[in-house]
């Protein structure tokens, strides 16, 4: 055995000299993969689960890491030092602390790697992490950095990368099959070399065999893109019904319609340029804005049944987006074009030019979306950094850049009484929501690109309530949770449900399927 790791030694040792990465700014952390990711564990046994950065190279001096899990189905036993030394770990019901320092430099390194342990038979749970803080040393000096991390899934499995032979470890056996297998060897059956290209090259090479003989050994494995230790996951569990019906844009296609079961279609006669789609009450007829054909820019609004029948115009060919239906169904709410005037109707319209509101103003507000509150009398929207107009005909004071809430409640037919709801925040706010139970309204903020929540009540600090990377391209607010659109970095986004702040997150729609714009029917 000695002259076989002497052997695996010496022919690999031309494995260590590996070209030089250069130096790339900024950075993202993640799970496993920079996408939407499964991860594999192995359900009888410990598994590790990489968390890996990508351009990133600096000393870190200091970082924190924050990993959110359902504990009924797994739990983490320590860290194994990758790229960076863990000085500190803490844990509880739901929460995995990590504190750590080093140097890391690549397009793709292991910061560190969790050891995990699946603890029940549920397959498909998904977990996430956010780095609470990442303090980085240069040539610049110091620097404080924030990031997310994408999300993976806790798929279930049967076989480690690392462990050719199968015997659920990963030792020197393991090396000599794999460096046999580079020098030309003959592998007998049973051996499955699929696991042994651990350092992702699309072959089994010696480098391959040294990185199995340190793992075996106990040193430790920081080198760029190595998956050794990781579970290879089997099929992981598809998508889960959302509970109630929800509509929602398709990239490439059109507005679609989701069942409480899970069951999703095309609506007849909507095309790929139509988007933000509203649904009603009763399921029955879908508020949104229209193309009129595929190589128009312009969009009215429009009206069609979730059948796909009696479709109509209810504005003039303009820009109007972003529509909301009032909780009885009568009244719509909208924009013209992108942070343009807001504007009301009625479901009734038949192509006129709409009204500004406030109700009976000539003087408009100026919006990035707006939405009704669950009993009609109220609305949030944000001033995405315009003001109202003043002049001789408009008297209604300034606004400055906020999230608003206007309250209608005394009359329909009189200017509202204005609350600005978050002051605290500098840069442009975009589609405000209204919770099930009215107390509360959900916004995104843009730069940051997490949903935040305040009271509707006004005066008090708005809290995140959601932490993922990507992209939020739209949410709704309903009994179920919030259900979102996001994009982890593939471009193609899809649709989750997130029940309550810090509960597992649900997958509604698909991997990569392209759904945005996310509407719950408008129950009040």
């Amino acid at each position: 055995m000695k002259r076989t790791l002497l052997a695996i030694t010496l022919l690999c040792a031309a494995a260590l000299a590996l070209p030089g990465r250069a130096r790339a700014q900024g950075y993202t952390v993640y799970f496993g993969e920079p996408a939407d990711t499964a991860l594999g564990l192995i359900p009888s046994g410990e598994t590790r689960i990489p968390v890996r950065a990508s351009y990133l190279c600096s000393t870190v001096k200091a970082s924190g890491f924050t990993i959110r899990y359902d504990s009924t189905v797994v739990t983490f036993a320590g860290v194994v030092p990758g790229g960076l030394t863990p000085v500190g770990t803490s844990a509880r019901a739901g929460l995995y602390s990590v504190s750590d320092t080093g140097t890391v430099c690549g397009s793709d390194v292991v910061l560190f790697s969790l050891r995990a342990v699946l603890k029940a038979s549920t397959n498909g749970a998904f977990i996430w992490t956010s780095v609470d803080s990442l303090t980085l040393s240069n040539y610049t000096g110091d620097q404080a950095l924030t990031e997310r991390t994408t999300i993976g899934q806790l798929c279930h499995a049967t076989r480690l990368f690392g462990d050719i032979d199968g015997d659920g470890s990963i030792d020197s056996r393991d090396a000599l099959i794999a460096l046999s297998a580079a020098v030309g060897l003959p592998i007998p059956n049973g051996y499955n070399l699929v696991l042994g290209d651990v350092d992702r090259s699309g072959t089994v090479n010696s480098r391959d065999a040294l990185l199995m003989l340190s793992w075996a050994i106990g040193l430790p494995i920081t080198n760029v893109n190595v998956q050794l230790g990781e579970a290879a996951p089997d099929a992981c569990p598809g998508t889960s019904p959302p509970g109630e019906f929800v509509v929602f844009k398709r990239n490439g296609s059109g507005i679609w319609l989701l069942t409480p079961t899970g069951t999703a279609s095309l609506i007849g006669g909507t095309v790929p340029g139509d988007s933000a789609p509203r649904l009603s009450p009763d399921s029955v007829t879908v508020l949104y804005a229209c193309q009129d054909s595929a190589y128009s820019y312009y969009q009215r609004l429009c009206v069609i049944g979730t059948n796909g029948a009696g479709r109509r115009h209810l504005t003039p060919a303009s820009y109007y987006t972003l529509p909301d239906l009032s909780p009885n169904r009568t009244r719509t709410l909208f924009q013209y074009g992108s942070g343009g005037a807001l504007y009301w109707g009625t479901m009734s319209d038949t192509g006129a030019t709409p009204a500004y509101y406030p109700p009976g103003s000539t003087c408009p507000l100026y919006a990035y979306g707006a939405s009704w509150s669950r009993d009609g009398s109220r609305i949030a929207y944000t001033s995405g950094g315009f003001n109202l107009l003043v002049n001789s005909v408009c008297t209604t004071p300034a606004q400055a850049r906020g999230l608003w809430k206007a309250d209608t409640s005394t009359t329909p037919t009189l200017p509202p009484t204005f609350v600005q709801l978050d002051t605290a925040y500098t840069a442009y706010y975009v589609s405000p929501r209204w919770s099930p139970k009215g107390d509360s309204v959900a916004y995104v903020r843009g730069a940051d690109n997490r949903i935040w929540v305040v009271s509707s009540a006004g005066g008090s600090a708005a809290v995140p309530y959601t932490n993922f990377a990507g992209t939020i391209s739209g949410f709704d607010w309903g009994p179920q949770g919030l259900l979102f659109s996001l994009d982890t970095g593939n471009h193609h986004p899809s649709l989750w449900l997130l029940p309550s702040q810090n509960a597992p997150i649900v997958r509604i729609t698909g991997p990569a399927t392209g759904d945005w714009q996310p509407s719950f029917r408008r129950n009040p």
